[in-house]
């Protein structure tokens, strides 16, 4: 009975070491398995974008570029600053972000020094380094096309016993310091020489209303009226302007001035000149010329000089060449030592002369010229660009703006060019004439 017993007790001790032992192995199974291996996290970015450019054009440049093939790319960062490069995704001020591969950036200020860095991202916010692209909008050849505006004319004839009753000829527009417009322009009346000053504002560049103070300016003097203007321009001194004469009794025109602390109220200035004149025509500082007219000025704050472009013919054929003239005070003028700065073509469509009527130095000391000339393909509007304001090369585009269509308004001639920076792309005002009259006008390119 005992070695039954002995024997039950035997199995039964068997069974406890069978089970605990497969309890100890389950656990050392489990304790032997791994733990779960930690996240990989994403610290590499895409790729770099390649063959970033970046191309001029009037108030705006076209960015092109190609983009990463890495799986993970998820879009493109462009960040941009004036004459410095961003150095990363949240330096300046972003142009583009998305997975296109071209991009326009538009309403830039012509002249400025735009420095774009594009950087590539992915999904778990890494950015590559960076590649730069530099450009300046209107750089180089300043050309065409242009487009006249639909609203055309803006600024129209007056009524009758309007001081611009004739003819509204000649704008000149320049920005407030409240952000709005003030446009001067001629007024015609009736009368061969009845031309005075007329004034303008506008909220936006193309809608314009005339002052009911008009005329401001009338000019007439001791000297004779006026026969014609060229601009007016602000400096820090207030505003200055300047036109042309033909003195009584003279066989030349010449340059004359004017001064004004608001740009309403005007006192001409006396010159050294001739016949009170800034700068001379025949007989006197610029003797070797019978006619000096459409003085066009600019004042160049960096030189703190005043630079001025001008039309000379030197006898009655009025075969108009570009002359160049510097001064310290806008007053009394120095005349460049191998005028004329501008010729006539030898034969196309400014062959007749050339005329000029606005120049505008940008952000990088580029100079563009506008000017209007005849030749066989009528009277239209040129332009032309240099360095350094004396060296020019006129542009592959011209004429840039010729005259419109048969019953239009500026059917017959076009001129007066003034090229205005309004916080974008420039706009060309200009005159047209439908072979009765005179009316403003405005193109954009």
């Amino acid at each position: 009975m005992k070695s039954i017993l002995r024997g039950y007790f035997f199995v039964f001790s068997m069974l406890i070491l069978i089970l605990l032992s497969s309890c100890d192995s389950g656990n050392l199974q489990q304790d032997d398995e791994p733990e779960d291996a930690p996240e990989q996290i994403d610290t590499i970015p895409p790729g770099e974008a390649a063959a970033f450019t970046a191309v001029p054009d009037n108030g705006q440049i076209s960015l092109s570029w190609e983009n990463p093939r890495d799986e993970d790319f998820a879009g493109v960062n462009i960040m941009w600053k004036i004459s410095s490069y961003p150095v990363d995704s949240k330096d300046g001020s972003e142009a583009y972000n998305g997975k296109d591969s071209t991009y326009l950036h538009q309403s830039l200020k012509n002249g400025a020094d735009y420095c774009y860095t594009i950087f590539t991202y992915d999904n778990a916010g890494n950015y590559s380094e960076g590649v730069r692209a530099e450009c300046i909008p209107f750089k180089g050849d300043p050309g065409g096309p242009w487009t006249k505006s639909s609203n055309n004319p803006i600024i129209d004839i007056g009524e009758t016993g309007d001081f611009d009753e004739v003819h509204a000829t000649k704008p000149m527009v320049l920005p407030e310091t409240t952000g709005s417009f003030r446009m001067y322009y001629l007024g015609h009346g009736n009368g061969s020489y009845n031309k005075r000053l007329g004034l303008a504002f506008s909220n936006d560049g193309k809608t314009w209303e005339k002052s009911d103070d008009n005329p401001i300016y009338g000019a007439t003097s001791e000297y004779g009226s006026m026969r014609g203007i060229g601009s007016v321009i602000k400096d820090n001194d207030g505003y200055k302007m300047y036109y042309w004469r033909y003195p009584a009794e003279q066989t030349g025109n010449y340059i004359y001035a004017a001064t004004s602390a608001d740009g309403i109220s005007w006192t001409e200035y006396k010159g050294a000149g001739s016949y009170g004149s800034i700068v001379a025509g025949y007989g006197g500082d610029f003797s070797y010329t019978m006619h000096v007219e459409f003085p066009v000025v600019i004042y160049d704050e960096e030189e703190n000089k005043y630079k001025m472009w001008y039309a000379q013919s030197p006898d009655s054929s009025y075969s108009w060449r570009i002359d160049y003239a510097t001064s310290s005070n806008g007053l009394y003028w120095y005349k460049y030592n191998s005028n004329p700065v501008l010729t006539l073509s030898a034969g196309g469509w400014d062959s007749q002369y050339v005329i000029p009527t606005c120049v505008i130095k940008n952000d990088v000391n580029d100079y563009r010229l506008w000017y209007y000339s005849s030749g066989a393909s009528g009277i239209g509007i040129g332009t032309a660009y240099s360095e350094d304001g004396i060296s020019w090369t006129k542009s592959s585009d011209n004429p840039i703006l010729q005259p419109g269509t048969e019953n239009s308004w500026d059917n017959s001639s076009l001129s007066g060019a003034w090229v205005a920076d309004i916080g974008g792309p420039y706009i060309l005002y200009y005159n047209g004439n439908d072979g009765t009259a005179n009316r403003i006008g405005f193109a954009e390119q």
